[in-house]
């Protein structure tokens, strides 16, 4: 993906693989809040080193609903059943297809488990797999439901602060009044009453939700990949659907890159100051403790989405659980 071209690529040839060291974790953060909801139903995967070699990492937003039990399943076992599947994959066509697979494993594995406990949730999915084994470095994003992503993209030679455009990862929501989306539950016995699944459900694919997988609701996913070049693609932003009703895209882009620097700049001075003995012995307690706290909250990648998680709920007034990852490439 470039900064004039779409994230989806298909098609794509192999990338040129190359003998590379293990490169550091990439930086991430995840913030959430239940929002105006008795249970807090998202949970966040976060995996970043998702085979022996360090150079592969995923990151998801499971959106639960009806409950919790089916994110928590799927956060559990997708990580093993996906590092499985992409041992022997290398071209990007086969690590979309050991993703495909990956899903269709765990949504197996899950229904199982539904039968045996009575489990009636589901949950939907956004998550993003970083391939740093290839040179360029490759990232693949797979979702289910209404749940998104997007990519903050800026031209090669322009400097760290320039504008970011919002690049969309995921494409249309599967929801179903989808014309398409409409047309495959219909295809398999189900109907949209109400805008929804049989009058039940809103979105046309997720994991779990066993009463509605013979009426075409679906797990499997749409996967989008791109090339991750140096300079332009600077962070992946992952959320929930309560997320995005109350930021669009752009915004949430927008807001971040500008923070991100100064961020990072506040933080490079907290870590000189904490790891000067000289300087932390002068320092009374309540500064020593204040400094240790801003570097956990507002100088960290945490701080700025816990910012905006709560701007979402208090001041967008989002009803639903609300959860925002970011994955700085």
């Amino acid at each position: 993906m470039s900064a004039t071209t779409s994230a989806t690529a298909s098609d794509e040839p192999a990338p040129k693989r190359a003998r590379v060291n293990p490169a550091p974790a990439l930086g991430h953060g995840v913030a959430s809040s239940k929002g105006r909801k008795q249970e807090q139903q998202d949970v966040p995967l976060a995996v970043p080193n998702l085979l022996a070699d360090g150079l592969v990492s995923l990151f998801a937003v499971l959106d639960g609903h009806g409950g919790v039990d089916c994110a928590t399943f799927v956060a559990d076992r997708m990580p093993a059943l996906l590092a499985e599947a992409l041992e022997k994959a290398t071209a990007s066509s086969d690590i979309k297809v050991a993703l495909k697979q990956a899903f269709a494993r765990c949504e197996a594995e899950l229904q199982a488990r539904i039968k045996e406990r009575a489990w009636c949730d589901g949950c939907c999915c956004v998550a993003l797999l970083v391939d740093r084994r290839c040179s360029p470095a490759r990232a693949y994003c797979a979702n289910l439901g209404d749940s998104r992503a997007f990519a903050a993209v800026t031209p090669s030679a322009a400097a760290a602060t320039a504008p970011a455009r919002a690049v969309a990862l995921t494409k249309a929501d599967h929801t179903a009044i989808d014309p398409k989306e409409r047309k495959r539950i219909e295809a398999a016995g189900g109907t949209v009453d109400g805008g929804r699944v049989c009058g039940v459900l809103e979105v046309s694919r997720s994991f779990g939700d066993a009463r509605l997988k013979s009426k075409g609701v679906s797990a499997v996913p749409d996967v989008t990949s791109f090339e991750i070049k140096p300079g332009e693609q600077r962070f992946v932003v992952l959320g929930c659907d309560g997320f995005w009703k109350a930021f669009s895209g752009t915004q949430a882009v927008e807001r971040l890159h500008a923070k991100l620097p100064s961020m990072d700049a506040r933080r490079t001075e907290l870590a000189a100051l904490l790891d000067d003995k000289v300087r932390v012995a002068g320092l009374t307690k309540e500064a020593h403790a204040a400094a240790l706290r801003e570097r956990a909250d507002a100088a960290s990648e945490d701080g700025l989405l816990r910012a905006m998680v709560h701007e979402a709920v208090h001041s967008r007034h989002a009803t639903d659980n609300t959860t925002l990852m970011l994955v700085r490439l």
